[in-house]
């Protein structure tokens, strides 16, 4: 909850859901841009929150570097 509403949709679409790049930026009317741009300042602000969470949150921008 300690995210803004629009980097948490994106949290949520992307790796919850497990919805594309292109699918996300659809449902939440944006650019492609936009949402890689939300959901790297949204991974780093949770590290800061929850350092314990950075082992888990790097994982995932590992994948991301293979989708």
């Amino acid at each position: 909850m300690r995210l803004p509403p629009r980097q948490r949709a994106v949290i949520v679409l992307r790796y919850y859901e497990d919805r594309t790049e292109r699918e996300t930026a659809e449902l939440m009317n944006c650019s492609i841009g936009t949402v890689k741009s939300q959901a790297h300042q949204a991974l780093a602000r949770l590290r800061t929150l929850a350092p314990e969470l950075a082992p888990k949150l790097a994982g995932l921008e590992t994948e991301e570097a293979f989708r």
